[in-house]
């Protein structure tokens, strides 16, 4: 067994599989579930899906990235190109070089320029790894922001329940949407697992699949 695969039945084992299926809304739903519209445009190809009619806004009660911080500026410039491209909570606006204390009048002009001044603010230590090297840095996030977002309603959920290869097809924190990926999810489900249950996945996932609609994300 190889190192990946020990490392993925590790982590299934303790932290387990959740599939959600969401349908895109236009309106907020009853429990105004939504998904940030960057999170979803990294996974999706924006040419097979048109997701545009379903674009709100709303104020995201997630901390976002918008500042960043290196120690030096030969790390700031082999870190730029790639901060934020992983994920849909990181859009750093401004990037400095020095400390916290150095950057404060920057950082303070930065709020007060974006009516940020208000907002609960978060400050921790983060890295990046470029070429199997980390470059640390200081990132600072900011809470209930505006983006802009997709309503979704959640319609199908899966817990466990599938063969190893799930793991090797799919990735974690992921969406997907088309039609293929749904059907795979039946065949990966595993008849010898933990909560398999092959009528949740029919019903609740393939049947009442909708195309520019649909998207399921997987978490483990």
């Amino acid at each position: 067994m190889n190192r990946k695969t020990i490392e993925q039945e590790r982590i299934v084992y303790l932290m387990g599989l959740d599939i959600y299926h969401y349908k895109l809304k236009k309106e907020p739903q009853k429990y105004k579930n939504y998904i940030i519209c960057k999170e979803l445009d990294l996974c999706i190809d924006a040419d097979k899906f048109n997701y545009k009619e379903y674009i709100s806004e709303a104020k995201v009660r997630e901390y976002i990235s918008l500042i960043a911080i290196f120690n030096t500026k030969e790390e700031l410039q082999r870190a730029k190109d790639k901060l934020g491209l992983n994920d849909g909570l990181s859009d750093y606006k401004l990037k400095l070089v020095g400390t916290y204390d150095s950057c404060e009048q920057a950082i303070v002009e930065f709020e007060k320029n974006n009516n940020l001044s208000g907002f609960e603010k978060s400050i921790y230590g983060d890295n990046i790894n470029i070429n199997d090297s980390d470059i640390g840095f200081i990132d600072i996030a900011y809470d209930g922001i505006v983006q802009n977002v997709y309503h979704c309603e959640e319609v199908g959920y899966q817990r466990k329940g599938m063969t190893r290869e799930f793991y090797e097809y799919f990735n974690n924190d992921f969406y997907y949407a088309d039609k293929e990926s749904f059907e795979k999810l039946l065949e990966f489900s595993d008849p010898q697992g933990n909560m398999y249950n092959l009528k949740n996945i029919k019903e609740n996932f393939i049947n009442n699949y909708e195309e520019n609609k649909s998207v399921f994300v997987t978490s483990w």
